[in-house]
């Protein structure tokens, strides 16, 4: 399927997808707005949550039988933060050649005005992408300074999905309540999720290194802080002590010392911490059981295993299995409106 729009204010790109997708015909929520795939392209459904005024938050959940091509023009300034949990896929920008992942585990903080993208979503691996998108309006009176000028046409820079952004994801996704109740908890979630990423990303770099100043030359504190991003993307085949070292330009007993003064954890931990997370996702979605999570993650052994995931969490990985009915759950498919023409282009 291809999707082409032009996108003048904040809401186009939704308002767009009408002509594409077919509206649900029941919501949970009066406050989100569903679209439905048509059936020849996959089964699944794009979410959009309005928060308040110019701040939204969208879901991508979806498995394709057929790619997904989309190019849109944003001719608004705003500003995006985007995780792909799960998918395959690239974008880039109009007229240059550098594209950017939409796997599995990656993720941007983006501000964009005048400016299109291409974007391909591949068939074949589920699809489950989150965004929250806040127009330049709203945002200049909510955080200032920026790393980025009112005046420029692009920016962006990759956000690792570290442990915590994980944590916060589901949360949002599991949240129970309901109405303005509703919106104020996922506003406040996104807000949290923006911060930590402006902090993690480089973009908010500033404060980190001011304060491992104190300890660390710049220079050396700038290649911390490279390491941990290369540790938040390779967590699960991470490179040796030795080959990081050199990735960063620092000894490796600089790196030890100096990875667990500034993160407050050892290169090790920080690995096992993410690894622990990607487990603890598997169980909670009930896509593996536990010797299938501890292979996945990279545990040959089980006991050793659990005996990690209890230090992580409090509880045994059987345990937390046998909680998991209060945990995440797959939402159900939203039903189509009785009538509607489903095969909409």
């Amino acid at each position: 399927m291809e999707i082409g729009l032009e996108a003048e204010h904040f809401d186009a790109v939704y308002e767009g997808l009408k002509g594409y997708c077919s509206s649900s015909g029941e919501q949970l929520h009066p406050e989100d707005a569903v679209f439905l795939l048509p059936d020849q392209v996959g089964k699944g459904y794009l979410k959009q949550t309005k928060l308040r005024h110019g701040m939204a938050l969208s879901w991508s959940r979806m498995q394709l039988i057929e790619p997904v091509v989309m190019d849109v023009g944003v001719r608004y300034p705003h500003m995006e933060l985007s995780f792909t949990l799960e998918g395959d896929g690239s974008w880039s920008r109009h007229g240059t050649t550098r594209e950017y992942g939409l796997s599995g585990g990656t993720g941007n903080l983006m501000y964009m005005h005048n400016e299109g993208f291409h974007a391909e979503q591949y068939a074949g691996k589920p699809i489950d992408h989150m965004e929250v998108r806040i127009d330049f309006a709203l945002w200049r009176h909510l955080l200032s300074p920026l790393p980025w000028q009112a005046e420029e046409s692009f920016y962006c820079r990759p956000c690792p999905l570290t442990p915590r952004v994980r944590d916060i994801i589901e949360e949002m996704r599991g949240c129970s309540y309901s109405g303005a109740i509703r919106q104020l908890y996922l506003e406040g979630k996104s807000m949290e999720l923006i911060a930590i990423c402006l902090n993690e990303s480089g973009a908010g770099h500033g404060d980190l290194l001011q304060d491992a100043a104190k300890s660390f030359r710049k220079s050396d504190a700038e290649a911390l802080v490279q390491a941990r991003d290369i540790l938040a993307r390779t967590w699960q085949e991470p490179p040796s002590l030795m080959q990081l070292a050199r990735m960063v330009g620092l000894n490796d007993f600089k790196l030890k010392s100096g990875f667990k003064e500034l993160f407050g954890t050892t290169v090790f931990g920080y690995v096992r911490r993410m690894r622990m997370q990607e487990a603890r996702l598997l169980l909670e979605k009930g896509q593996a059981n536990v010797s299938e999570a501890a292979y996945r993650v990279g545990y040959t052994n089980v006991s050793h295993f659990a005996s990690q995931f209890h230090k992580a969490f409090g509880s045994s990985p059987g345990e937390f299995m046998s909680r998991r009915n209060t945990a995440w759950k797959e939402p159900e498919l939203p039903v189509r409106k009785r009538g509607e023409e489903e095969n909409r282009r």
